[in-house]
């Protein structure tokens, strides 16, 4: 494994065309490494400039939530951003859902019904093609730094997925029928993350909020939610302002969750 940048036309293509004016300030490429976050995380505790990005063709270690593992190809697109905005540790967890905006509305630019399962995956048909993982750095109550990594399964094979994943993942390419454009793709992606994340910035969480509502595949479903000490079943009825998912349980009793892993049971219509 290679932890060296090196010289990519993917990267210099991208870096010519894109319209953001934080996003991509500094643009690395790797052709193997274990994790973009991992790298984006010692680049920021070293000073890195906010909108930093880190590319790789390989990434032997990709990590979901909960330290899952995350299977890519060289076809899909693995991505961290250094971000550095002003608010407290409290609302770092929007920057999920505000990038599951900006995933989802990318995507449906292309004719896919790209929808927002809560909390960080991007689905398409009930099938996972996106993953969305957000840590922060923090110290004395203060926000230092949040990567923000996004793995995107873009002209994958999905023929070539381990038997495990062909059931419940699939690539825009195979939705599609055809390669996208991954330049132009990520362009869109960049130019769409920073617009959603200047309302971020301007704390206009009411606005990620609604067009996350109008996004998901989560609301108004009956789910399952894990999180580190209890399961609750129940509906999901809302997303607050906050970014935690409403649910009403089965005795009538509203619970709100802010994290945790979310198996939908079926939808309440059915």
């Amino acid at each position: 494994m290679s932890e060296k940048t090196h010289d990519s036309p993917f990267v210099g293509e991208v870096r010519d065309g894109l319209k953001t004016t934080v996003l991509g300030s500094s643009i690395l490429i790797y052709r193997s490494i274990d994790s973009t976050n991992r790298v984006a995380r010692e680049l920021a505790i070293n000073g890195a400039d906010e909108g930093t990005l880190i590319f790789a063709e390989e990434q032997t270690e990709g990590r979901g939530r909960r330290g899952r593992s995350w299977f890519s190809s060289p076809e899909s697109v693995l991505l961290s951003v250094i971000l550095k905005p002003d608010t407290s540790p409290s609302r770092a967890h929007m920057v999920t859902l505000m990038a599951g905006v900006a995933v989802a509305k990318t995507i449906r630019q292309y004719g896919i019904d790209a929808r927002i399962k809560w909390p960080n995956d991007i689905i398409v048909r009930g099938k996972k093609v996106c993953g969305i993982l957000s840590e922060m750095g923090a110290g004395r109550g203060a926000l230092d730094y949040i990567i923000l990594g996004i793995g995107i399964n873009v002209n994958d094979d999905i023929n070539l997925y381990p038997m495990e994943l062909k059931e419940t993942a699939t690539s825009l390419k195979a939705e599609l029928g055809k390669d996208l454009p991954r330049v132009e793709f990520v362009q869109s992606l960049l130019w769409e993350l920073e617009y959603q994340y200047n309302l971020f910035n301007r704390h206009d969480f009411t606005t990620i909020s609604n067009e996350w509502k109008e996004l998901s595949d989560t609301l108004g479903s009956l789910v399952k939610i894990t999180t580190q000490s209890k399961v609750f079943e129940g509906e999901a009825i809302e997303i607050n302002r906050d970014g935690a998912l409403v649910l009403k349980l089965q005795d009538g009793t509203l619970r709100t969750i802010f994290t945790g892993d979310c198996t939908h049971c079926r939808s309440t219509g059915d």
